[in-house]
């Protein structure tokens, strides 16, 4: 799966502020639809000290909702804990799970 990625990691509040205005610019409110043939679901956990992000992406049929990909992807945290900005913590680690999935969902929910 290819996923496009269009801005820098911050490492600081205030860059993280910057970029997430930018990105709110971008976002579409599209209807729903029937043709959805794939789900990808993706969450993610941190290691004893909080130090280290766990990210697990699994991708599902629908509407059987049989299994068929599981991937992951762990790295160190790079990112302070920022109520409001829980992208720039864990959201390169849910992209890096994610581009391991080989079938394109047509939906991704994230926790």
């Amino acid at each position: 799966m290819e996923l496009v990625h269009t801005h820098p990691w911050p490492t600081e509040r205030g860059q993280a502020i910057e970029i997430q205005s930018e990105l709110a610019k971008l976002i579409e409110i599209l209807p729903n639809y029937d043709d959805i043939n794939y789900i990808a679901s993706v969450d993610t956990t941190y290691g004893k000290d909080a130090d280290i992000i766990f990210a697990s992406a699994v991708l599902f049929s629908f509407p059987e909702i049989e299994e068929l990909e599981k991937r992951s992807f762990y790295s160190k945290v790079t990112f302070p804990y920022n109520p409001g900005m829980f992208y720039f913590r864990e959201g390169a680690a849910m992209i890096k799970a994610l581009e391991k999935i080989e079938q394109q969902p047509d939906l991704i929910i994230v926790h």
